[in-house]
């Protein structure tokens, strides 16, 4: 309340958050689950997608201005995988009417920048970077299993 000047969470949810309980199957492991792909999170974030035709004229924002309408969608979208947003855009980006011009260029600037700060060319998802993911989930795995056996002490963690 104090710096926004609304309260981020209802009293009602923190009473249901408070008296549920642990769910029997839970999401754990991967960064790539997308909540927006689960029906039941959609209306709740008031989201229309891109693969919605003319999802502009079902949009209703402050300035009426269809060609930025998509932009409350897309906020939705950045904001829910601001986890996978790397720090130096997160940091900087603002919200606001060129919201995603500014993201944009931001992600451009991090990308441009990329290699010379990593020592690798700054790519998307490809085959390489699937398999050293699982290469990594799977000593991970053999890892919690030693250690939940109580055959290891110490799980070390080694950079990709």
């Amino acid at each position: 309340m104090q710096t926004f000047g609304f309260e981020l969470a209802e009293f009602s949810l923190i009473d249901k958050l408070e008296n549920c309980q642990w769910p029997e199957k839970s999401i754990a492991g991967t960064p790539w689950y997308a909540i927006l792909c689960n029906n039941r999170y959609v209306e709740d974030f008031a989201w229309l997608g891109p693969h919605v035709k003319d999802r502009q004229n079902y949009i209703k924002e402050y300035d009426n201005d269809p060609e930025t309408a998509m932009l409350q969608s897309d906020t939705v979208s950045v904001l829910l995988n601001l986890g996978s947003i790397p720090d130096f855009v997160a940091s900087k980006f603002v919200l606001g009417p060129t919201f995603a011009e500014n993201f944009m260029g931001l992600m451009d600037e991090y990308k441009k920048n990329f290699e010379d700060e990593h020592g690798n060319k700054w790519d998307y998802s490809n085959q390489k970077l699937l398999t050293n993911y699982l290469t990594f989930k799977r000593s991970r795995e053999s890892h919690q299993r030693d250690y939940a056996e109580g055959g290891a002490r110490e799980i070390e963690m080694k950079k990709m």
